[in-house]
């Protein structure tokens, strides 16, 4: 966000807001962010907006992002670049919603959440055809810097079993 020179952060995905809140902690008000929920998977909606509305860079939109995301784009304003980061939906679906919002003039990076072999291999293999453009977070390097932000979801034990049944990863 802050080597592309972002203005906005567009999530698509809040859920409980964790990734939401967190960025708003680290940029304060640096940073303007809308995060879009459909609220069908987890229902936390309302529980989720109430929590962050002590945050005033946050707006919470319940919608599609896939209507929602292009109408937010073209309203910002001239000069504004907006990073996307899409952890909702999963899967192919969400990698149509990146591809997409990459068209954007205004996105010059989108962050495609659980995009790792061990989620979707399929998605994983389609992505790294795509090397020049891709930075992988989760390669050992960044998991032993970061791995503990997954902790608390058994995340780390899933994956670690993984790597060790694929060393090549």
């Amino acid at each position: 966000i802050e080597l592309v020179g972002a203005t906005h952060l567009i999530e698509s995905g809040t859920a409980s807001g964790q990734s939401t809140e967190l960025l708003a902690r680290y940029f304060k008000r640096r940073l303007q962010i809308t995060t879009i929920d459909r609220d069908t998977l987890y229902g936390l909606y309302e529980q989720t907006k109430k929590r962050l509305s002590a945050y005033k860079s946050i707006t919470l939109i319940k919608g599609d992002s896939f209507v929602e995301i292009p109408r937010l784009l073209n309203a910002l304003p001239n000069g504004s670049r907006a990073v996307v980061f899409v952890d909702g939906p999963k899967g192919h679906m969400g990698f149509q919603l990146a591809k997409a919002c990459l068209r954007h003039k205004r996105v010059p990076l989108v962050a495609l959440h659980d995009t790792a072999r061990v989620w979707d291999r399929s998605l994983h293999d389609e992505l790294i055809r795509h090397k020049e453009f891709l930075m992988e977070t989760s390669l050992p390097r960044f998991r032993s810097r970061f791995s503990a932000m997954d902790a608390s979801h058994g995340e780390l034990d899933i994956i670690s079993e993984e790597y060790r049944k694929n060393p090549l990863w």
